[in-house]
């Protein structure tokens, strides 16, 4: 079996999809399937001979800070490397931008295509744009409709596929988790922020990844900042960086925080292990997770996981054993007793590794090949017309057309 990976997010680009692919390619490979990867090229990077780096541009701000996209990888010359290395399945890691081309180029070569499902992308509401939310949805419905198998990462996605009307079969599989090997090292920023800040003798909470607007980190600030005065050793740390970071910290300017919200900027794995030693939990106000690989990362450090009561999170968060599952007008109050009650918080921080380790024991490699050995040999070729995919064609080249962006300038030739 050869499974062709197609993502518009993959290393050194490093938001959460970038993290899953990866790990779902290693998992893949340690069990001896062959793996490769079509992704947009990010300038300056040397790439193995299974990845096919495509031509690129900078994604608009709004999107992602380091993010690349390209907005086709149908060509003949994808065609031939697929061919080449006689890829049997195809796996498809974005809804919007490599998604309908999975699908048209499963069609040309007669071999089943999964999608998954990653990205809550209706609650993305903020970017304005008439028409939207149906866009989304249909758009949804048809990409998960056209391929053969569609992964959802937990059950807030299939609820949410189900009520649009997808009827293609859903396999529930979690992120593949791998964790990283601590390396050595002795410059990196958050060493220094520990001494400069006192962070070893403060009360810290610990919230981190993409700094962008869907993550709703004012919130998290507004559910801190009255707990400053009455707790003055309390900071909350914001590791990440993103689109929206210089509004963010024009925010804690303007509110006089920057003393008690400290924000790092970007981290590397062992930034985030030492910043996590220093911390007592892990906060998310977010409502727009699938399947956070953050909160994994948390639980890896023992910190417990303060969340939004929003199911993305459910299926590591068990409410008062690991942490708090709260609705967003009780986080305040769920800080406080965390606070007020250390030992509740030190058999939380046990109970969050334990949960890792459980999380770890289950071969998740295993089953996502079951998964791909099942969708093989259920496919059968499906003619989908040209009419159908130009009219879906269409609607995507009318959305990016609604960015009024440049990146997407070669859309409207």
């Amino acid at each position: 079996m050869t499974v062709g990976i197609i993502t518009n997010s993959y290393p050194p680009n490093m938001n959460g999809v970038a993290v899953c692919v990866k790990n779902l390619e290693l998992a893949l490979i340690s069990k001896g399937i062959n793996v490769v990867v079509i992704t947009p090229k990010v300038p300056g990077v040397e790439y193995p001979d299974y990845v096919y780096p495509l031509p690129s541009a900078a994604a608009p701000q709004l999107m992602s800070k380091d993010l690349r996209l390209t907005i086709t990888y149908n060509d003949n010359k994808i065609l031939q490397f697929l061919k080449d290395h006689k890829v049997t399945i195809l796996h498809s890691h974005d809804t919007i931008m490599g998604g309908q081309d999975t699908i048209m180029i499963g069609q040309q070569l007669k071999i089943p295509v999964v999608h998954t499902y990653h990205t809550y992308l209706e609650s993305y509401g903020y970017f304005n744009i008439p028409g939207y939310k149906l866009f989304i949805r249909n758009y949804s419905k048809f990409i998960c409709d056209y391929s053969d198998g569609v992964v959802v990462l937990s059950n807030k996605i299939s609820n949410y596929l189900e009520d649009i009307g997808v009827k293609t079969k859903m396999y529930s599989l979690p992120n593949i988790y791998i964790p990283k090997t601590i390396e050595e090292t002795s410059k990196h920023k958050p060493y220094r922020f520990i001494e400069e800040h006192l962070l070893e003798h403060s009360y810290n909470i610990l919230t981190f990844g993409r700094i962008a607007k869907e993550k709703n980190l004012i919130n998290t600030i507004e559910q801190v900042t009255p707990l400053f005065t009455t707790y003055p050793k309390l900071r909350l740390i914001i590791l990440g960086d993103g689109p929206i970071k210089p509004e963010l910290l024009e925010y804690i300017y303007d509110n006089k925080l920057e003393h008690k919200v400290l924000l790092f900027g970007s981290y590397n794995y062992t930034d985030l292990a030492v910043i996590s030693s220093v911390s007592k939990f892990y906060l998310n106000t977010s409502i727009t997770e699938v399947l956070p690989t953050t909160a994994l990362e948390a639980i890896s450090f023992s910190l417990p996981l303060v969340t939004i009561n929003d199911n993305a999170y459910s299926y590591i968060l068990k409410d008062g054993i690991n942490g708090l599952y709260l609705a967003n007008s009780d986080i305040t109050e769920g800080i406080i007793r965390l606070i007020e009650n250390p030992d509740i918080l030190d058999n939380m921080a046990k109970n969050a590794l334990q949960t890792f380790n459980d999380y770890q024991s289950v071969d998740y490699g295993d089953e996502y090949i079951s998964m791909y050995k099942d969708v093989i040999i259920n496919h059968k070729h499906r003619h989908i017309s040209k009419k159908v995919f130009t009219t879906f064609q269409n609607s995507l080249k009318e959305f990016f057309e609604s960015f009024d962006l440049t990146v997407f300038d070669y859309w409207k030739k």
